[in-house]
C-alpha cells in the first residue's frame, strides 16, 4: 500500500493582510497608493480606517499633572486593550485608572463602576476604605454584604458590624454573632454606646442601611471628595 504525505496547514498570508474598508477584498501585494482592484477604494483610506478601529476615539488632556493627563475619556473603545483603558485624573472607559475614575473596571482615589476598587468606591462589587456596592469589602464597607474594619449591610462582617446578620466584635442587629466579652467588658454594652455614638453619621436601623443618614453622607462624602481631587488638579495644572 502506497503510504499517505501528510502536509502542514500553512497559513494564508493575505489572511493576515489589510482589507478594504468597502467590500473586504486582501489587500495582499499591494502598495498603498493604489486603489482597491475591486471597488476602486482608496488603499490608503481604508488603512486609516482600520488604524481607528484598531484604536478608538478618545479626548485627553495636553496637560498633565505628575505625569497624568488632567482628564482621559475613552469615547468609542478600540481593538487593543491599551485602546479600552482610560488613565487620567479624571478617566471615564470601559477600564479606568486615575483620580475620579468611573467604568466597568474602575481603579482610583474615587473609583465608580462595576468592579471598583480605591479609596472611595461605588460599584457591584466595591474595594476599598470606604466601598458602597452589592458587595463591599474595605475599611467602612457599605453594602448587601459588607465586610470590613467597620461593616453595614443586610449582611455584615467586620470588627464592628450592623445589619439583619451582624457578625463581629461589637454588633447590631437582628441576628448577632459575637463573644459575650473582651478583656473582661460585656461586648453587648460596648456595642451599645459605640453604635449610639455614631448613629448620627452609619443610621440607627438593624439592617445596617438608613437612606436617612448612612447612604446620604456617603454620597456626599464621594461629592465633597471629588470636588477636592478636581480642585487640586486644576491648581496643579494652573501651575504648569
Amino acid at each position: 500500500m502506497q503510504g499517505i504525505e501528510s502536509k502542514g496547514i500553512q497559513s494564508n498570508p493575505s489572511d493576515s493582510a489589510p482589507r478594504c474598508a468597502k467590500c473586504s477584498y486582501s489587500f495582499a501585494d499591494l502598495s498603498a497608493i493604489e486603489r482597491c482592484p475591486e471597488c476602486g477604494s482608496s488603499i490608503l483610506e481604508s488603512l486609516a480606517a482600520q488604524q481607528h478601529r484598531e484604536q478608538g476615539r478618545r479626548i485627553t488632556s495636553p496637560k498633565q499633572v505628575w505625569g497624568m493627563p488632567v482628564y482621559d475619556f475613552v469615547v468609542r473603545a478600540g481593538q487593543t486593550p491599551e485602546s479600552q483603558h482610560a488613565r487620567g485624573w479624571v478617566a471615564i472607559g470601559p477600564k479606568a485608572s486615575g483620580g475620579i475614575a468611573i467604568g466597568a473596571i474602575a481603579r482610583g482615589y474615587i473609583a465608580i463602576g462595576a468592579v471598583s476598587m480605591g479609596g472611595v468606591t461605588m460599584g457591584a462589587t466595591s474595594i476599598g476604605v470606604l466601598p458602597l456596592g452589592a458587595l463591599a469589602i474595605g475599611g467602612a464597607a457599605t453594602g448587601g454584604l459588607g465586610i470590613g474594619l467597620f461593616a453595614q449591610g443586610p449582611m455584615s462582617i467586620g470588627l464592628a458590624a450592623q445589619g439583619n446578620v451582624a457578625i463581629g466584635v461589637l454588633t447590631r442587629g437582628q441576628v448577632v454573632i459575637a463573644p459575650v466579652e473582651v478583656l473582661g467588658r460585656s461586648t453587648a454594652t460596648m456595642s451599645a454606646n459605640f453604635f449610639d455614638t455614631l448613629s448620627p453619621i452609619i443610621g440607627n436601623t438593624s439592617s445596617g442601611l438608613s437612606p436617612s443618614n448612612g447612604l446620604v453622607w456617603a454620597t456626599a462624602l464621594l461629592a465633597m471628595l471629588g470636588v477636592l481631587v478636581c480642585l487640586l488638579v486644576r491648581v496643579q495644572a494652573r501651575a504648569k
